[in-house]
């Protein structure tokens, strides 16, 4: 397990579950916990392969979001099981990346599969949390729940290679969030979350008209605007500790309002508000 940065409880849950997998699991963390990297190395562990080898074994599959699209749409997922038919002694993987983004249509064929499943067939889905698919996908699945790791578990792991500063402001900011606290220190360019952080620190600095147009530009992506408000609310997070350090009261108050409205925007998101009407409201309003 020294592969991965993880909570012991986490750990100890992976390698029970190693020793009689399941034929359906749900990987359940939050953005930038690390559930994608913890899926590969559990498909690697029951394929018997090293993880960079996934890719190129017919008996991986990855249901991902297609370019363009808002959910994860029937046919996707269609075609990841017409690729069950091909027959195989070994385990096969179905990697649903982001199963909170299948749609219902989605979630009713996944689950008649997952019902009665192919012999060495696996089902990995990876969610935010158990609300986002049906619950009776939730019973059909064995679950892993991705814990935020300690800052010594991040020190003793990334220690030697970054400064003690480096490991605390990443930690700070991903607030043990294994994955985002790993594309942190490594630079990222490749990692979702890393990106919209990168781009909140930006949005803070521009001016209301700037910020207008970016929005305008993101808010018509659902997805992309939910990780955009979820990387602003955690580095907002990290500026309220940085203020409270320096006894900054002011400022302390101005990041707890804008807090605020960033949870006000995510709410009104999942409740399906117009995300045009909360990121002119975002753009206009934000007290910072």
């Amino acid at each position: 397990m020294n592969e991965l940065l993880l909570h012991k409880n986490t750990a100890k849950q992976i390698n029970n579950l190693l020793k009689n997998p399941p034929q359906a699991l749900l990987i359940v963390g939050l953005s930038g916990s690390g559930k994608q990297a913890v899926a590969r190395y559990i498909a690697s562990k029951i394929m018997r392969i090293k993880m960079d080898e996934l890719e190129s074994q017919p008996f991986y599959t990855q249901v991902n979001k297609p370019e363009g699209k808002q959910d994860i749409p029937i046919d996707t997922v269609r075609q990841a099981i017409r690729n069950l038919s091909l027959k195989s002694k070994k385990f096969r993987i179905v990697h649903v990346k982001q199963a909170h983004l299948l749609n219902q249509e989605s979630q009713n064929t996944l689950l008649k599969i997952m019902e009665e499943p192919p012999k060495k067939t696996v089902f990995i889905l990876a969610v935010p949390s158990k609300s986002h698919v049906l619950p009776t996908i939730v019973s059909r699945t064995q679950a892993i729940q991705i814990l935020p790791v300690t800052i010594s578990q991040a020190r003793n792991y990334f220690g030697g290679k970054y400064k003690t500063e480096q490991i605390n402001s990443a930690w700070n900011l991903s607030r043990g969030q294994a994955g985002l606290m790993t594309a942190l220190l490594a630079e990222s360019t490749q990692h979702q979350l890393k990106i919209a952080v990168d781009s909140a620190k930006l949005f803070l600095k521009m001016n209301r008209y700037e910020r207008l147009i970016y929005l305008d530009k993101i808010s018509g992506d659902k997805p992309r605007f939910a990780i955009f408000l979820d990387a602003l609310n955690r580095l907002l997070a990290a500026l309220s500790t940085s203020a409270i350090k320096g006894d900054n009261n002011s400022q302390i108050r101005k990041i707890i309002a804008a807090r605020r409205m960033v949870g006000r925007a995510q709410d009104g998101l999942e409740k399906n508000t117009s995300s045009k009407l909360l990121s002119l409201e975002l753009a206009l309003k934000l007290p910072l």
